[in-house]
């Protein structure tokens, strides 16, 4: 079975009696460059069209000599590596009759460089601990902000948690504020929780992503009345002396700590 297929040329003619050489764009922007492309590396093809030969060449606005050009071919190639805070490079490229150096024309050039996600973001510290009262309602913990070394959509951050206590912790996206989200009670639920925060970029050509794990300590409030065990029938005989113990009366209190301690007194 025969197979076919159809590809559309452009062809420009150049007529034989043009004065000076023609370029085929008014202006060049060649697909941006890799801040980690190494020497040599290909940037775009100048073409001019004319009746006899021409020579390109770099004539301005190349001050730091990242490029250089074929004289014949028109080809622009890096010469050196490529340092981000100088572009966008604009330089002029020039097409000159080979016969006659007087007959010219030129062309711009831009060449803008892709910043590369060199660095992931990184937190002050890997290791954070905070404490909250139990029963608080849903309130700001502790604001995290991590830095990035990298510049534009590489350096914008995002937070997020990683681990599985979204129902009872969320964090502002932007702010990097970390909030629970529902009280707590100290007696019936975990008493700690290690919330795994993520600062992620958006990187190009792909995300990084740095972490920070918040423990949070979930700290006793007197929340609990003291509750008396039960209490026996005491008996005692006549005439006893002073300070005969008669009996034990004891209580408990489900709070902890300082909380918990317990005090008599007769009423």
């Amino acid at each position: 079975m025969a197979t076919s297929f159809s590809l559309q040329v452009s062809v420009i003619i150049a007529p034989m009696d043009v004065s000076f050489p023609v370029f085929l764009e008014e202006a060049y922007h060649p697909a941006p460059l890799s801040e980690k492309s190494p020497t040599d590396t290909f940037v775009v093809e100048v073409r001019a069209l004319y009746k006899l030969p021409v020579n390109y060449s770099i004539t301005s606005g190349d001050e730091k000599g990242y490029f250089i050009i074929h004289s014949s071919s028109g080809i622009v190639r890096t010469s050196k590596n490529l340092e981000l805070e100088d572009f966008p490079v604009n330089f002029k490229v020039r097409a000159t009759d080979s016969s006659n150096a007087v007959i010219f024309n030129e062309v711009e050039v831009k060449v803008e460089v892709i910043d590369e996600n060199n660095f992931p973001p990184v937190f002050p510290s890997s290791l954070l601990e905070e404490r909250l009262p139990e029963h608080s309602p849903a309130t700001q913990i502790v604001q995290l902000k991590a830095q990035d070394n990298d510049t534009g959509r590489n350096g914008f951050l995002t937070y997020g948690i990683l681990n599985g206590y979204r129902l009872k912790f969320r964090i502002n996206e932007t702010t990097g504020i970390l909030y629970s989200t529902a009280p707590f009670d100290y007696e019936e639920e975990p008493t700690e929780y290690q919330v795994v925060v993520y600062a992620e970029d958006d990187g190009i050509p792909e995300k990084k992503r740095g972490y920070c794990t918040v423990v949070i300590k979930i700290t006793d409030i007197n929340d609990w009345p003291p509750v008396f065990d039960p209490v026996p029938d005491f008996s005692v005989h006549e005439n006893v002396p002073v300070g005969f113990i008669v009996g034990k009366i004891t209580a408990s209190d489900r709070d902890t700590g300082d909380n918990a301690f317990v005090l008599y007194n007769l009423t």
